[in-house]
């Protein structure tokens, strides 16, 4: 029987597992972030987020969690 989160990927994505893995944020170009609070609930992803940003990756926010400054809260 498929575990949750696989069945909830395959009915929002068409997909039941991840496309990428951690270490690739770190190299990304763009990171999309929509509605996510990422640094409160997904600490360990939030710094390789950032780690991203350090070397020019866009960052790209959107959803009722943006803050003015662009941040995500």
């Amino acid at each position: 029987m498929p575990k949750p989160a696989t069945k909830g990927l395959f009915r929002t994505v068409g997909y039941g597992g991840d496309a990428g893995t951690i270490k690739d944020i770190e190299q990304a170009e763009v990171v999309v972030l929509v509605g996510s609070n990422t640094a409160e609930n997904h600490p360990v992803i939030a710094s390789k987020i950032k780690a991203a940003q350090n070397y020019a990756a866009k960052i790209d926010r959107h959803g009722p969690t943006q803050a003015r400054d662009g941040r995500t809260r």
